[in-house]
């Protein structure tokens, strides 16, 4: 099988990346700017904002409702998420309380991305792929919440991002360019979001904010682009970038206390993006042997 020539142009880093950073730079600048009393609300509404803005871009085209597709249920469902993201952020109790507080609105929207993909599939295969990818998705969002908003440090922060770049990366050598650049627009909103952080913009409340919104966009595109549904990623390799968040939070408890603080940040990266990493050695190893063997058989990424 010949691998999909989907070629990134500008015009796609432009609309992919550039404007929803900008975007969601311009609302976390301005919310900075008034006197708000809870501030929960800004980063979430900063990435939801980056990518809806961006969608119709994308596509070429308005979402339609009442929606028919997987990408439109979310883009008119992305500000609700954001609003419950927020209320989410407020949580001032346990973990658990917020992780299954963003399992609920994750498991809803899922709900509705997947009904597409009903018409073809039994029952109960329908529910028990449902119910896993819920699953899956509430443990990654547990250890990414947790690693947050108990260490805001750079490398925390990037070590997200890597795993949000990966599975932009993976959703793009399976084939889809839209969904892959619509993930990308989530993933450069929470980047610009975590620069200003890094900056010294509201640090405490900006960057556990993030989680829920950044878990529920980017995670559930990359999760609807497995090979039962709409894609064709590999669940196991999809399966790699799930493991990512665990050592993402794993990586806080390491720490050399005589080694230069470099080492230890490097760690802290290198943990999470090795199952990233694995992944996508995979994916470009299938994707080299197709483009020598147009002939060879179907497989995913």
């Amino acid at each position: 099988m010949k691998i999909p020539e989907i070629p990134i142009t500008t015009d796609d880093l432009l609309l992919g990346a550039l404007w929803p950073a900008l975007v969601a730079t311009a609302v976390a600048a301005a919310a900075a700017l008034l006197p708000l009393r809870r501030r929960e609300w800004v980063a979430p509404l900063a990435v939801a904002l980056g990518f809806a803005t961006a969608y119709p871009m994308i596509n070429g085209i308005a979402a339609r409702f009442w929606p028919n597709s997987a990408g439109d249920w979310l883009f008119w469902l992305s500000i609700p998420i954001a609003i419950a993201s927020g209320f989410i952020a407020m949580w001032t109790g346990r973990p658990a309380g917020r992780t299954l507080l963003g399992t609920v609105v994750i498991a809803a929207v899922l709900y509705l991305m997947m009904q597409p993909a009903a018409a073809s599939r039994s029952g109960g295969e329908w529910w028990s792929l449902f119910a896993v990818i819920v699953l899956i998705l509430a443990v990654d969002l547990w250890f990414i919440d947790s690693s947050l908003t108990h260490d805001r440090s750079a490398a925390s922060m990037l070590g997200f991002l890597g795993i949000l770049f990966g599975a932009c990366v993976l959703i793009h050598m399976s084939g889809s360019l839209k969904w892959s650049m619509q993930a990308g627009a989530a993933t450069a909103a929470c980047a610009a979001v975590f620069l200003l952080a890094i900056l010294g913009m509201h640090r405490a409340t900006l960057i556990p904010a993030v989680a829920p919104t950044a878990v529920a966009i980017v995670g559930l595109l990359f999760a609807v682009s497995i090979e039962p549904l709409f894609v064709n990623v590999r669940v196991s390799n999809a399966l790699l970038i799930a493991a990512a968040p665990p050592l993402l939070w794993l990586g806080r408890f390491i720490q050399f206390r005589r080694a230069p603080e470099w080492v230890n940040f490097s760690i802290r990266l290198a943990l999470p993006a090795i199952p990233v990493l694995i992944a996508l050695g995979i994916a470009g190893a299938k994707a080299l042997a197709d483009l020598n063997d147009p002939g060879s058989g179907y497989e995913g990424y």
